[in-house]
């Protein structure tokens, strides 16, 4: 099962491609140097130069990614820069249903330790009380 975290790195991968090769475009259709396009990106050259190595897994921010819309008018889209992945709506649904049921079972547990119901003997007997003493009425 691929979780939220598993889609969002896959899809920075293809965003950090995306960026590399429009700089790269940039540079061979324009008269920009690399000092020009680091001044675009808000870059640092080492920042600059990690995004440009074919090998860097790293993350680019929503800084950069707002300036490449910016720059092309609005013509990028993650649908496109996407296209080729699929999401699996079961995954993500079964991932927040977990993430649900655990914060039903920490605040059962948190209920429980609060009546002093440490094991099953402790929620066998107040049971039995709760409903000798018809503490719940319809």
């Amino acid at each position: 099962m691929n979780i939220i975290k598993d889609y969002t790195f896959a899809l920075n991968k293809q965003l950090v491609g995306f960026v590399r090769d429009f700089i790269i475009k940039v540079k061979e259709e324009s008269s920009l140097t690399d000092k020009d396009l680091q001044e675009i990106l808000g870059l640092d050259s080492n920042s600059y130069k990690q995004l440009l190595d074919k090998n860097f897994d790293g993350n680019i921010s929503s800084g950069i990614i707002s300036t490449l819309y910016i720059l092309t008018n609005g013509k990028i889209s993650l649908q496109e820069i996407w296209k080729e992945n699929v999401i699996d709506v079961n995954d993500i649904e079964e991932y927040l249903r977990n993430i649900r049921e655990r914060h039903y079972y920490e605040k059962v547990t948190n209920l429980l330790k609060k009546l002093g119901i440490h094991n099953e003997k402790d929620l066998d007997n107040f049971l039995t009380l709760f409903d000798e003493n018809n503490l719940i009425s319809d």
